[in-house]
């Protein structure tokens, strides 16, 4: 049902969905997402999970890694929100 919904849904116009915190899901939550994602990887949909040390939840995903800023950076852009604000 999650898939078809899914796909209804990207019909007409390409379709972004973002799961952060996917660690905290529930293990059906994420066997269904996963399952969701690998059978859309073709299609106009892009689900996207930001996920923490835990790698195996969807695993055979394509995956980017992203570190944290250095402090140097994550103090540049701080300084940037905060100076044009």
């Amino acid at each position: 049902a999650v898939l078809s919904l899914i796909a209804t849904a990207a019909e007409h116009r390409p379709l972004l969905a973002i799961v952060d915190d996917a660690q905290w899901l529930d293990q059906v939550s994420v066997q269904t997402l996963a399952f969701v994602a690998r059978r859309l990887l073709a299609g106009p949909v892009a689900l996207v999970f930001g996920v923490r040390d835990h790698p195996e939840l969807l695993a055979g995903l394509p995956e980017l890694v992203v570190d944290g800023l250095s402090d140097a950076d994550a103090r540049e852009l701080l300084d940037s929100v905060m100076l044009a604000g």
